[in-house]
């Protein structure tokens, strides 16, 4: 695994994993339930809220090299994609929320965040995503989302 290689949406689908960076995402991430296979840090980060299946002290060099930022956060969580068994669209039930997101084709990585804004102020149960769609595990997805999406389910469903 080559974390450089998930700053990428190919990357990210051959490895079925992602980067979120930040104590505050991780914060978030680890209230989620998720558990990062690997977390990243600066040496004198401090704890993190986040467990990880290993902890890896780098440099700051390191850090900007894997982000691709000038001034990375001190850390650094890489998360594996759920099984797409847990990814069942069939799954979702009334039971579970009220209310989910639907979007056809959000193209804009920036527009499907505010998205994710919105289904996280009306406490939307998940998302579901139609068709052709840009990558919700973007980046830029994840920084217009307020790093929100990490809280959600999202379902990918193709048109046939």
């Amino acid at each position: 695994m080559c974390s450089s290689d998930l700053r990428t949406h190919k990357g990210r689908v051959e490895q079925r994993r992602f980067l979120a960076e930040g104590e505050r995402t991780l914060a978030e991430a680890a209230a989620a339930g998720w558990r990062a296979e690997l977390r990243l840090q600066a040496p004198g980060a401090g704890p993190s809220a986040l467990s990880a299946g290993r902890v890896i002290e780098v440099s700051l060099d390191v850090l900007a090299k894997i982000t691709g930022r000038e001034n990375p956060q001190p850390h650094l969580g890489v998360f594996a994609e759920p099984d797409a068994a847990t990814r069942d669209v069939a799954q979702i039930t009334g039971a579970g929320a009220a209310r989910w997101l639907m979007l056809e084709a959000p193209r804009d990585p920036g527009n499907l965040g505010s998205c994710i804004r919105s289904a996280d102020a009306t406490a939307a149960g998940g998302i579901i995503l139609v068709g052709e769609t840009c990558d919700p595990d973007r980046k830029s997805t994840r920084l217009n989302s307020s790093h929100q999406i990490i809280s959600y389910a999202v379902f990918c469903l193709k048109k046939k």
